[in-house]
Order: C-alpha cells, then sequence, then structure tokens
C-alpha cells in the first residue's frame, strides 16, 4: 500500500490566538483530488496537530496525516498515480492551509515509516495521532519546558532531548556544593587565630624586676661608670 505523511508548518514570531485544530482539518480535507477511491485517503479520523513556542525565536503549529493510496489494479496500470495525486493535493492544500493564514510553508510528502511515523492503527485510533497535548494552544508557562511533542509520529519515536528540567538535577547539586565551600571558607577565617610567640626580653633582670629599662644606667652610672 503506497503511503506518505501529509506535512505543512506554520510559523509565527507573534504569539496570537492560534489557528484551531478543526479549521486545519477542513483545510486538510480540500487537499485529496475526489471521484474516484484509487486516489486514496487519509488513514485516521484527524490529522496530527502539534504546537511549539521556541523562546526567543517563533510559535510554531505542525499538522500531519496519514495518506494511503489502495494497491490495486487502477495502481498497478498507473504506476504516476501517487505522483499525480501528490501534485493535486500539494496545490489544494497549498491553497487551503493559507486561506486561513499566510505563514504556512509548502506542503511537503514524507515517505511514510512505521517505525517513525506510527503503524496505521496509531493513525486510527482516536487516542493516538491526533490526541496531542497542543494541538489547540501553544504552551505556557513552565510547559514551555517539556520536550516538545513528535510532529510527524509518535514522541517515543523521538530521540531524547536534553530540556533544562533534565540539568536541574545537576545544576542544585553545583549550587549546594558552591555554598558548601563558601561556608567552609568562613568558617576556616573565623577559627584563624594568630599565635603570637613571646620574644625573651633583652633587658637585664633589674629592668625586668622593676620595669624600668634605664635603671641599669644608673646603676653603672653610680659605680663610676661611664
Amino acid at each position: 500500500m503506497p503511503a506518505f505523511i501529509v506535512h505543512a508548518r506554520e510559523r509565527s514570531i507573534l504569539e496570537r490566538n492560534p489557528i484551531t485544530a478543526a479549521q486545519i482539518t477542513t483545510a486538510f480535507q480540500e487537499g485529496p483530488p475526489r471521484g474516484n477511491p484509487s486516489w486514496g485517503a487519509f488513514i485516521g479520523p484527524l490529522p496530527r496537530v502539534t504546537r511549539t513556542a521556541v523562546v526567543g525565536d517563533a510559535f510554531i503549529t505542525d499538522a500531519a496525516w496519514l495518506y494511503a493510496i489502495p494497491d490495486d489494479a487502477y495502481q498497478t496500470a498507473h504506476p504516476q498515480n501517487m505522483t499525480n495525486v501528490q501534485n493535486v493535493m500539494r496545490d489544494n492544500l497549498n491553497a487551503s492551509l493559507r486561506a486561513i493564514s499566510t505563514d504556512w510553508s509548502p506542503v511537503e510528502f514524507i515517505p511514510y515509516d512505521p517505525a517513525m511515523h506510527g503503524d496505521v492503527a496509531w493513525w486510527t485510533n482516536a487516542s493516538g495521532a491526533s490526541n496531542t497535548r497542543t494541538k489547540d494552544a501553544f504552551p505556557i508557562g513552565a510547559a514551555r519546558l517539556d520536550p516538545p511533542e513528535n510532529p510527524v509520529g509518535p514522541d517515543s519515536a523521538l530521540p531524547h532531548t536534553t530540556t533544562i528540567m533534565d540539568l536541574m538535577p545537576w545544576v542544585a547539586g553545583g549550587v549546594f556544593g558552591v555554598g558548601l565551600l563558601w561556608v567552609a571558607a568562613q568558617w576556616a577565617g573565623a577559627s584563624r587565630v594568630s599565635v603570637v610567640v613571646p620574644r625573651e626580653s633583652s633587658t637585664p633582670a633589674e629592668s625586668r624586676r622593676t620595669g624600668n629599662r634605664y635603671a641599669p644606667y644608673r646603676k653603672s652610672k653610680a659605680a663610676g661608670g661611664v
């Protein structure tokens, strides 16, 4: 069964009321050609809509939907069928999406890989592909620190992204360590005692006893000294 992911992205530097998931769904439904079942259809009830608020950059909305073409006699007889379908969808979707916002990038078609994009059951299940936490609003507050949702498949298919929250234990540990060093330095400074070693007095015994350093001089003079 030939299949691909239909993906489009809206990028705005201004925060505003987001285009609703319902509006995006309606725009996507305008994309496929009509009149022949062999031209295929979207898989599942709704597209996958995810939103990211990149601090200092932009507000991004991604929309993706799995599309499949029957592997039937028509497909066999018309090998260009999928290319023709994509050409029609590209024109229709670019027009319908830009009718609701001029910030949409051109539609792209991504070859379908179940390992990366989720299996058909995940796209079909209402609690699967279309069930995202940001489908109707951009994340706000602390939620902006959460890892972003996968725009074209299950979150489990994304490699782990290091976030500020992941680094918090290390930051806390570093702050605690610096605090301990500061306390230790303060304690060492407060407990430093200057030890003064008394020097032996150079005055004669009499001057030490009388406390008068001129006593030996007077005694020597009295005895006829200099």
